[in-house]
């Protein structure tokens, strides 16, 4: 995937659905095997999801990123400093973009329930005012209920960590 980046325009008007279109199977692909993959592994998935912000900001692309980073969620809760340096911006921004909060929310979601014990309490620093204030989103219901369970279960999660830490 990071040999195929270049040749995407970063820009929305100026992507065309078959320059996107193989961009999105390969994330597809790579989220289909996040199961398999062993957590100790440093350096493929390490690179996978380092480049994640490199990938343009087209809505689908997008929608899959947070997709894929969710399904990794397993392998992050073993690799806090990539959830700290990645994951959070890119979930916290996408849970502010209307065509995407839904996959932000099950990424959300999914990291809190894989990553409890690993997050630093820093993660849920990073859940600034603006993350908050932004979540008057013009959503449909079962999205405002899928980012509002993904709320739910971080907000359990950092209480969980403050008990563990006392």
């Amino acid at each position: 995937i990071h040999a195929e980046i270049p040749k995407y325009s970063p820009t929305r008007e100026a992507m065309g659905y078959q320059q996107w279109g193989a961009l999105e199977a390969m994330l597809f692909g790579l989220r289909y095997i996040a199961d398999s993959v062993d957590t100790d592994e440093t350096s493929m998935i390490r690179n996978m999801i380092e480049m994640l912000p490199e990938l343009p900001e087209e809505p689908n692309i997008k929608y899959m990123k947070l997709m894929t980073l969710g399904q990794y969620a397993r392998f992050l809760s073993h690799h806090p400093d990539l959830m700290m340096d990645i994951g959070a911006s890119l979930i916290f921004d996408g849970l502010s973009d209307s065509q995407v909060a839904r996959a932000a929310a099950v990424a959300l979601k999914q990291v809190a329930q894989f990553c409890q014990y690993s997050l630093p309490l820093e993660f849920f620093n990073k859940w600034d005012q603006s993350t908050v204030e932004s979540f008057n989103l013009n959503l449909r219901i079962d999205e405002e209920c899928e980012v509002l369970a993904a709320i739910s279960i971080c907000i359990l999660e950092m209480v969980t960590v403050l008990v563990v830490c006392e």
